[in-house]
């Protein structure tokens, strides 16, 4: 064999040497080692993390159900069942609880928003929309209907209708003085004014406060009453007549 067959031939087994270690190292630094899943079910998501990450597993949320044995925020499945065997680096999807589907609608009417939101969050339901609007005869930030009503089945999705309190409206006092009862009833009731009446008789006599005074939608105007003059008249002659 020549002087040139014998170079080349040791050039080319120096290569064939060099792409098997070369093979060889690739493999051995990008071999994953094989792990073993742990289990997940009824785990909270911190949990889940630090099992994962023991084993060089990675966590990725796939959705939320309704379950009623796992409580809310909790794992109900997992894609990887717990003990079999997997390479490093894989994801596992799981599914979370969102508590059990509650069966009847509590009653939220009358209680305030904040109250309301508090007792959704114990029973796992989500408020889907709030209201607001302006009525009279209910305080501001208070419940005054719900969809579903009480007692009716539903899911966990809830509209509440909540008072925005009345408008802010404010005008004059009007005079009551001289007017008859009656008709001083129907210009309160018209202005959404209370009337606070004192003493005996059909006619107002005086007012508090007074005409012409700064008030309020739904504030309280305090009147005197007392009977009409011809009236009383008419009891002092029974009575002189009487005698």
């Amino acid at each position: 064999m020549s002087l040139l067959s014998k170079i080349f031939s040791g050039l080319l087994i120096f290569i064939i040497l060099s792409l098997v270690t070369s093979y060889v190292t690739f493999r051995l630094f990008t071999y994953s080692k094989s792990t073993e899943a742990p289990d997940l079910i009824g785990k909270s998501l911190l949990e889940a993390n630090e099992l994962l990450g023991d084993s060089r597993l990675y966590l990725k949320i796939e959705g939320k159900v309704y379950d009623s044995v796992i409580p809310s925020g909790r794992i109900v499945t997992q894609s990887l069942p717990a003990g079999k065997k997997s390479r490093e680096g894989r994801t596992i999807r799981v599914v979370l609880s969102k508590g059990p589907l509650i069966r009847y609608m509590p009653e939220f009417t009358g209680i305030s928003l904040k109250e309301a939101e508090e007792m959704a969050l114990n029973n796992n339901i989500n408020i889907k929309k709030i209201i607001s609007v302006h009525t009279y005869g209910f305080d501001k930030d208070v419940v005054i209907s719900q969809k579903p009503g009480p007692e009716e089945k539903g899911g966990g999705d809830l509209v509440l209708i909540v008072s925005s309190g009345t408008y802010e409206t404010s005008y004059y006092c009007p005079d009551f003085s001289g007017m008859s009862i009656n008709n001083a009833r129907e210009i309160a009731q018209s202005l959404a004014i209370e009337l606070d009446s004192t003493g005996v008789g059909t006619i107002v006599e005086s007012q508090t406060p007074e005409a012409g005074s700064l008030i309020d939608k739904g504030d309280i105007v305090h009147i005197k009453v007392r009977a009409q003059k011809n009236k009383i008249f008419e009891e002092e002659q029974i009575d002189r007549w009487s005698l």
